[in-house]
């Protein structure tokens, strides 16, 4: 059973790898829904679990059988237009999933037949209650409410970072020419995502080349942080559509699960062997980042309530 598991949570992230990587908005939305159908298939192999400790060996197989349900649903999302490699992924599980071992690795491998080589190990996450929590320490942390007074864009730049406390803030900003041109609140968030958005491919590039590291306890950190950032960039095109449609209380849900992911990541490193300096660097660009589009947004909301 434990075997199934493993098999249905490396296949999801796979999935969510495909979602990350393809620009074709119906394909990416049969992704999300396989990623739901392995979510579910997740939560009937725990019953079945429980079950199987139990002796209830009749109610195992029911919902043995409602998990194997689950990726034959997903497939049927590719009926008319399945890649290649999904047909590969969603046939082992139902042949294999629940026969023999195979390791997340060797799953991934057959993500090659789309040029798209990914390592996955298998890490136990902080429970969500408590990275909540943390989260949410940051979150008070950073959020100030003084009124905001939008006049040329270097003193909106000025006004939101006095509110993060970040000392990185107006330097990272300033970088890049919207921002150093934004005239509203509103355009400097747009940019702000965009900027989130740009460092996360970037860093997912990063980790990519420093796994090529010979340094084995590394190599497992560098490869869950990668996984850590794929969660990352579906979470941020959801804040971006948020932001899209003026749905401010999403963006602050999105870019929350953005500050998880990557606390995850940052956790991967609090023993040695440490992470490198540039991933460390990028990685406190992303907070920062973060921390500015959760300020934006509650003045935004803030905006659209009172008008």
């Amino acid at each position: 059973m434990d075997l199934s598991k493993s098999s249905a949570k490396a296949t999801k992230n796979m999935i969510l790898f495909s979602s990350l990587r393809t620009r074709d908005k119906g394909l990416k939305e049969r992704y999300k829904s396989c990623a739901v159908n392995y979510d579910s298939a997740l939560y009937y192999i725990n019953i079945a679990n429980h079950y199987l400790k139990g002796g209830d060996y009749a109610s195992v197989g029911r919902y043995a059988a409602a998990a194997l349900n689950e990726p034959i649903s997903c497939r049927h999302n590719f009926a008319t237009a399945e890649p290649a490699a999904m047909g590969d992924i969603m046939e082992h599980y139902i042949r294999c999933g629940y026969k023999h071992h195979t390791s997340p690795q060797e799953q991934l491998s057959k993500f090659q037949a789309s040029n798209m080589k990914v390592f996955f190990a298998c890490t136990s996450k902080q429970k969500f209650v408590l990275v909540y929590f943390l989260i949410s320490i940051f979150c008070s942390n950073i959020i100030t409410y003084p009124k905001f007074i939008a006049t040329a864009s270097n003193d909106i730049i000025n006004d939101i970072c006095q509110e993060t406390k970040s000392p990185l803030c107006s330097k990272i900003l300033k970088s890049d020419r919207r921002g150093r041109q934004a005239t509203s609140i509103r355009v400097l968030g747009e940019v702000t995502l965009d900027m989130a958005m740009a460092c996360t491919d970037s860093t997912a590039m990063l980790l990519r080349s420093l796994e090529r590291t010979r340094n084995h306890q590394l190599r497992e950190k560098f490869e869950n942080c990668w996984v850590y950032y794929a969660f990352i960039y579906n979470y941020l095109e959801e804040a971006k559509d948020s932001f899209s449609s003026s749905d401010f209380g999403g963006v602050s849900k999105y870019v929350g699960a953005v500050l998880k992911e990557l606390y995850s990541c940052q956790q991967q490193f609090q023993q040695p062997p440490f992470e490198a300096k540039k991933l460390k660097q990028e990685n406190e660009k992303l907070k920062c980042l973060c921390s500015v589009s959760l300020v934006i947004s509650h003045h935004l909301s803030g905006q659209k309530q009172t008008s």
